[in-house]
């Protein structure tokens, strides 16, 4: 997997988007929204850019990155063949996940900055 592509391509989705892919009205029970790969409104998280329309299934709303299913649709989306993201690679897509849904579209350039400097990683 290339990490500066699929850094750039979140970089440049998050900072476009500008918004959380999140499910309308849900509350997860430890109080945060529910985000989603893909919203009802067609916004998409930091994974949800990354996955081609044709390798999405909704029902993975819901799921991590660490779902089989996710990650193969993840590996289709880039060309990768099936069961070729080791863990590094799934923690590394976590860690961007975790930018979209842990923190405010405020704040997702620096923490976008954080990660491209700690992961060695051009902005």
């Amino acid at each position: 997997m290339d990490r500066q592509v699929v850094y750039s391509t979140v970089r440049k989705h998050l900072l476009k988007q500008k918004k959380r892919s999140v499910q309308p009205g849900s509350v997860s029970p430890t109080g945060k929204v529910r985000c989603l790969y893909r919203s009802p409104k067609g916004l998409k998280c930091a994974i949800g850019a990354l996955i081609d329309d044709v390798h999405f299934d909704e029902k993975w709303n819901g799921e991590t990155v660490y779902s089989g299913a996710v990650c193969g649709a993840i590996e289709r989306s880039l060309g990768l063949n099936l069961g070729s993201l080791d863990n590094k690679d799934i923690e590394f897509l976590g860690a961007l996940q975790a930018i979209h849904d842990e923190h405010t579209p405020a704040n997702w350039r620096k923490c976008l900055d954080d990660f491209a400097k700690e992961h060695s990683l051009k902005k």
